[in-house]
């Protein structure tokens, strides 16, 4: 018997051994193999800055794209913290093409994070290259230049009055998957490419839109469809009655360096209950500091206080080279060739008088929040901004950012959330939002690309996405199907991040030479 039974040990060994695993370690076809999770010790270091506003803090942000969990370990200027995430969750990605579309081929590409698939498909369309001439405008102004009309009437110019191109062929990724212990994340800050790699920044909230605890979280991919889950970036720490919020405005790439801009956000006892709860509903006030973090190498950052209350949003060069951002009713340039990241103190900033914005919202009852700009190719500056009248209003400058008009509506079809504009490589202006189609201001839905020559008619527009999500789990100010879009052009693409319902973010991207005008 006894013979018996280790003949039997010895034969199961030998199947063991046969197939290279025991049966529950043997991975799936639909599943990677995981690796044991290290946990790396990040350094940080506390230096005195030589301007008034002080304190630059070092932070080391780990990112371990071998394993199937992510271990990040982040120091603040007081205490350390080490938060290991759940196991990494598949995420697909979709590739939608035009109707003349004939054969299809499933390639499955396996990466040491996940397994992702993606769709490969051959048309009928003949393969030819052409040499498109757009009216290409960079470094061709000089300002000031003199307005032919009126701002009332150049902004009823610009429209998105167009007939539809239909869906654009275009790949779409998810960035973050939902998270029942982060149910609330929003605020895409930007997409960039540095250094080998794209970066996207974004909130993360338990709950609801600005709540405290609300933190920035960084996530990278070197191939587009390949992300490492989501790590802090930069914490909320404790606040005068409870713990702050952090809300991102801006992540940018300046030369050599990598550069996201944040409020930092202290709510008053207003907000809080007497046991402490916070209540959204509040009518209380609240100090909003605004930093900005730099990196020279995606992994350690150093924080500075900005001397300014006014976010930097919407970064990039005008066609003379000078640097413009737009947040709200201010615009911000610099002469620089690089930004200077001391402080912003080579930033000059416009805010548009009190009264001449009191004058823009009284015109029609409109309340106006967020802004980005672009130029027409006329040089004018647009500052375009968010109405909740369900389109755009428009303010012009004349003078590369010094000085701007008032705000005045123009007919580009907008639902209540962010419309982003751009100008291509080759001068050609971009729209990206969701129009308001069918009278609902909130549903922001479908994502349309706008397209315009002269920087005043938008006549060409293609629909990048129109798939709807699911909201997993209500929260405080959660919607919108698509919402608070960024834009990259990058080696032929251009790349397109936004929320979805504020709880799952994705990136979609399409080339460059399939916007056709």
């Amino acid at each position: 018997m006894k013979r018996r039974l280790l003949t039997a040990v010895a034969l199961l060994c030998l199947i063991a051994v046969a197939f290279g695993c025991a049966p529950e370690d043997k991975p799936s076809a639909a599943t990677t193999t995981t690796s044991e999770v290290t946990t790396t010790e990040a350094t940080t270091t506390t230096e005195e800055a030589s301007s008034s506003s002080a304190e630059v803090v070092t932070t080391t942000v780990t990112q371990q794209t071998t394993t199937a969990k992510t271990t990040q370990t982040y120091r603040t200027l007081k205490t350390t913290h080490t938060t290991t995430t759940a196991s990494e969750r598949p995420r697909t990605t979709t590739t939608v093409t035009t109707p003349t579309t004939v054969a299809t081929t499933t390639v499955t590409t396996t990466s040491s994070r996940r397994t992702i698939s993606t769709q490969s498909r051959t048309t009928t369309e003949a393969t030819t290259t052409t040499s498109t001439t757009y009216k290409t405008y960079i470094g061709k102004v000089t300002y000031p230049i003199t307005p032919t009309m009126s701002i009332a009437e150049s902004s009823q110019r610009i429209h998105n009055n167009a007939v539809s191109r239909g869906k654009i062929a275009s790949e779409v990724v998810r960035v973050t998957e939902y998270d029942p212990e982060w149910a609330f994340t929003h605020h895409p800050a930007g997409i960039v490419y540095f250094k080998g790699k794209f970066y996207t920044a974004f909130s993360r909230g338990e709950t609801g839109e600005d709540f405290p605890g609300q933190h920035m979280a960084i996530s990278s991919s070197e191939d587009f469809y390949n992300w490492t889950e989501p790590e802090v970036l930069v914490k909320a720490e404790q606040g005068t009655y409870g713990q702050r919020c952090i809300i991102p405005c801006g992540l940018y790439v300046a030369g050599d360096k990598m550069i996201a801009y944040y409020y930092d956000a202290d709510y008053d006892q207003k907000w809080f209950n007497k046991n402490g709860v916070f209540n959204p509903a509040a009518a209380g006030g609240r100090k909003d500091t605004i930093y900005q973090i730099i990196t020279t190498d995606g992994v350690n950052w150093k924080r500075q206080r900005i001397s300014s209350t006014k976010a930097v949003g919407g970064l990039r060069q005008m066609s003379t080279g000078r640097w413009g951002s737009a947040c709200g009713v201010w615009f911000h340039h610099t002469d620089s060739a690089i930004p200077d990241p001391n402080n912003g103190n080579t930033w000059k900033w416009y805010v548009m008088p009190e009264e001449m914005r009191a004058a823009s919202e009284k015109r029609n009852g409109a309340r106006l929040t967020e802004s980005s700009w672009y130029e027409s190719a006329d040089g004018v500056i647009h500052l375009m901004i968010r109405s909740d009248k369900g389109y755009q209003w428009n303010a012009e400058s004349y003078d590369g950012g010094e000085s701007f008009t008032e705000f005045y509506p123009t007919r580009v079809s907008s639902d209540n959330t962010q419309f982003n504009f751009m100008n291509l490589k080759d001068g050609r202006a971009l729209g990206i939002g969701t129009p308001n189609e069918d009278g609902d201001i909130w549903g922001m839905w479908p994502l349309n690309l706008y397209v315009s020559e002269d920087g005043y008619n938008f006549d060409t527009v293609y629909t990048l996405r129109d798939e709807k999500y699911t909201l997993q789990q209500q929260g405080y100010s959660k919607g919108g199907q698509y919402a608070y879009m960024k834009m990259l052009e990058h080696d032929g693409y251009l790349y397109v991040f936004y929320s979805r319902m504020k709880e799952v973010m994705e990136v979609t991207r399409v080339k460059v030479s399939d916007i056709k005008y």
